[in-house]
């Protein structure tokens, strides 16, 4: 598992700057995060892309599945799909779409919470952030686990940090950190409800 371990620091290095991209410090900082609570099984993720934050959240647990929404658009997902699923076969799945869509017909189809993390790094323009925070704590089960991702002035100031904020404020989750590498920001919380 080392040796994929590499092999997503790799692709975070030559996607850097591209659309979608995950820090290497990023991929370790959920790592870590995902390592600190044994009961984190079941990870929702908006946002696959280039899927470097999916396989950095399977390498670090052997039960771990993610269900990832994306829109899966760009020519290199498809690519990074099937290497991510060539490494942990049948923990993957993917549902294509525009995520303020396909995430609430997902919820009409399981009806309850069923993630104990979630991953969110869909759009950043107001409203999307919103309601791909919004839709996913609905699927996020109660103390369960959020990390939304361009908690940053650079990245978030069009709609990801004010979303997270109403969140905060609404007393549906609480922070509990706040990371930085380089430009970029994301924050961890916690669902109180």
């Amino acid at each position: 598992m080392e040796s994929f371990t590499d092999g997503v620091q790799q692709l975070c290095q030559m996607y850097r700057g591209v659309e979608g991209f995950c820090l290497p410090e990023q991929c370790l900082s959920i790592q870590n995060f995902i390592s600190a609570h044994p009961e984190i099984r079941v990870i929702g993720e908006i946002g696959f892309n280039v899927g470097m934050s999916a396989a950095s959240m399977l390498a670090i647990r052997p039960e771990a599945e993610v269900w990832s929404f994306d829109l899966f658009i760009n020519h290199y997902s498809q690519m990074q799909h099937a290497s991510v699923e060539k490494h942990f076969p049948k923990r993957l799945r993917l549902i294509m779409g525009d995520s303020t869509v396909t995430v609430p017909a997902f919820q009409q189809l399981v009806k309850e919470p069923c993630f104990d993390f979630v991953f969110v790094d869909g759009g950043h323009v107001d409203p999307v952030p919103r309601l791909d925070i919004q839709n996913m704590l609905k699927l996020l089960k109660p103390g369960g686990f959020l990390c939304v991702d361009d908690y940053c002035e650079a990245f978030g100031h069009e709609g990801v940090i004010e979303a997270y904020d109403e969140a905060v404020a609404n007393g549906q989750i609480k922070t509990l950190s706040h990371e930085y590498a380089d430009n970029r920001g994301w924050v961890f919380a916690q669902k109180l409800s």
